[in-house]
């Protein structure tokens, strides 16, 4: 969700002015409104901070296996110690079109196996939810290229959003407070003038 998506909370400059434009409804049942408005504020802030967080922890790994398919790009494999080392850390495993190779790819967190990979130039992707398919190096390029662009763009949009929510929470304490503030001088100005009309009496 996009900032401009939300509605913008005003600022009330004027009490008294404000008061009257409301059709007589008390005090009371406007800052009810208002607390209303920053639950559904607050809300929306947990929400999009909660995407926004799961999106950086995302992030580094589809960052880390894109690098990993350009690598394969430009030379299949990464050669170390005369043994093919291609950490994919979604789960892709490179196949060499050369010719049959060995190579290290993780299981599990820490965990690596060896194995004899055929060729066909390919790579096999996790796609979540247990699923892998099976892409053309380039083609995996491309996808995974858009999958980081679209991460990066999202968390900067969250990001956005947040100070948008942080000032329309901000907004709406305020006018709660001057609200409240107004509502007490106006309380006591009330009994000041029925203890002087007592007073007269």
């Amino acid at each position: 969700m996009a900032a401009k998506d939300i509605p913008e909370a005003t600022f009330i400059e004027d009490i008294d002015a404000f008061m009257v434009t409301q059709n007589g409804a008390s005090p009371d049942a406007i800052m009810q409104d208002f607390a209303t408005l920053n639950q559904k504020y607050s809300m929306i802030e947990s929400q999009i901070a909660g995407r926004r967080a799961a999106h950086m922890k995302r992030l580094p790994e589809m960052k880390k296996t894109f690098e990993a398919v350009k690598m394969l790009q430009k030379q299949r494999w990464f050669r170390r110690d005369g043994v093919c080392n291609v950490e994919l850390t979604l789960g892709a495993i490179a196949q060499d079109e050369e010719a049959k190779r060995e190579t290290i790819f993780p299981l599990a967190e820490g965990v690596l196996a060896r194995a004899t990979v055929p060729p066909s130039g390919t790579v096999m992707l996790w796609l979540g939810a247990q699923v892998m398919l099976e892409y053309e190096i380039d083609e995996a390029h491309d996808l995974l290229k858009a999958q980081v662009e679209g991460l990066e763009s999202s968390i900067a949009t969250a990001a956005d959003t947040l100070d948008f929510l942080k000032n329309q929470i901000t907004t709406v304490q305020v006018n709660l407070a001057r609200l409240y503030n107004w509502q007490v001088i106006k309380n006591r100005e009330k009994k000041a003038s029925a203890a002087t009309a007592s007073d007269d009496a």
